[in-house]
């Protein structure tokens, strides 16, 4: 209906003119990548325009995703969103038991 209204579907359904939607990009940060290469990609996307970067998580051993998560923080530093996925390799008892200081270094956006 709005296409027939010549109106874009925001506009025809009564709203505010949107704000600026930000991004992020999902098709990076592979857990299987060396640290360096996750930091590449993911510096890469901040210089592509993205707000935010997202990484997979899910190391045998916890201490190494934090290693990798701090790294990737201090490499974009504190203003950019980090977000982490674990791929559903985590169950409740699991996410619970990771060391509380890797959400120390992500947010949600």
């Amino acid at each position: 209906m709005s296409k027939a209204a010549n109106k874009p579907l925001w506009q025809y359904l009564g709203g505010h003119k949107p704000e600026k939607i930000k991004a992020y990009n999902t098709n990076g940060g592979w857990l299987n990548w060396s640290k360096e290469r996750l930091i590449e990609d993911i510096t890469s996307n901040v210089y592509q325009g993205f707000s935010a970067v997202k990484m997979k998580v899910g190391k045998p051993d916890p201490r190494e995703d934090f290693d990798r998560v701090r790294a990737v923080r201090k490499a974009i530093g504190d203003e950019l969103g980090l977000m982490i996925d674990v791929n559903q390799q985590w169950n409740i008892t699991t996410a619970m038991s990771k060391p509380r200081h890797i959400y120390h270094h992500i947010n949600s956006h």
